[in-house]
């Protein structure tokens, strides 16, 4: 499907750490970023699905099957990008692509249970209500697991985490008022997409309040890792805004 391929021309933030000479690896979910469109550019190592990937995903079932079919737990991908990380020297740039709270059919393990959600009837939105605080609990626990270990390397480099999003969750009110499941909607729940980044360089604690975009975060992590920018671009860093120095 055309619409979902990576534009050959376009530099990526993987090829940019390659060049620069970083090991580089991304350890993917499920099977809606894949390697035959383009997305392993710039990667070592490139973990997805070696199942049979749908060429076209344009109607809203097969998305939902396709979500199904293939996908892994936060704690299955953690466990792979961990051991990139302990199987290499130097600087390292991973893309950790966590999922679990996307789809209530992707259960985290038994001590992370709900009872209201065991209690509503299945794929209901009082079932993703209920399930969804449980995923992120879950999720939230495999990241310290992913932090942990990236502090582990931090006597050699200190380590610098970006946290982003697709989109922002519009939970109760945007199921029941918008249909946010679809992905087929702009309203305020969506479009706040969360971002927080972590560097040596900047100070804890910063809030830039001005809106950015999601383009900006390539050139931002470049100049934060001090790599050049490739030409081009339309994001701009975001980096004297974090220092408080005019808006985003």
């Amino acid at each position: 499907n055309d619409r979902l391929d990576l534009p050959g021309g376009l530099a990526t933030l993987a090829e940019s750490f390659q060049r620069a000479g970083w090991a580089t690896g991304a350890f993917i979910m499920n099977d809606l970023v894949h390697e035959k469109q383009g997305f392993a550019r710039g990667f070592d190592v490139f973990e997805s699905f070696d199942g049979e990937f749908l060429d076209d995903i344009a109607t809203s079932g097969e998305r939902e099957r396709v979500a199904q079919d293939y996908q892994r737990r936060s704690d299955e991908t953690v466990d792979l990008a961990i051991d990139r990380l302990r199987s290499v020297e130097g600087p390292c740039f991973l893309w950790v692509h966590l999922f679990d709270a996307h789809d209530v059919r992707l259960r985290p393990p038994e001590d992370f249970s709900s009872d209201e959600a065991d209690r509503a009837p299945e794929g209901s939105a009082r079932q993703r209500n209920a399930l969804y605080p449980v995923e992120i609990r879950f999720q939230d626990r495999e990241l310290g697991r992913l932090l942990a270990a990236l502090e582990a390397r931090t006597t050699r480099r200190p380590a610098l985490i970006a946290l982003t999003a697709d989109h922002g969750e519009g939970l109760a009110d945007g199921s029941k008022l918008h249909g946010w499941s679809r992905h087929g909607v702009l309203y305020e729940e969506q479009l706040h997409v969360p971002l927080i980044v972590k560097a040596q360089a900047l100070a804890p604690g910063q809030r830039v309040s001005s809106p950015v975009r999601s383009i900006d975060l390539l050139p931002t992590l470049l100049e934060l890792a001090g790599l050049p920018l490739p030409p081009g671009l339309d994001g701009v860093s975001l980096v004297a805004a974090m220092h408080g120095q005019g808006s985003a």
